[in-house]
C-alpha cells in the first residue's frame, strides 16, 4: 500500500535528520 511506503519513507527521514542535528 503507498500509504504505508509514504509512512516508512517518513520514519527514515525523521531518523536521518534526528542524527544529523543531534549534538
Amino acid at each position: 500500500v503507498a500509504v504505508m511506503q509514504v509512512a516508512y519513507a517518513l520514519t527514515q527521514l525523521v531518523q536521518n535528520l534526528d542524527r544529523t542535528q543531534r549534538w
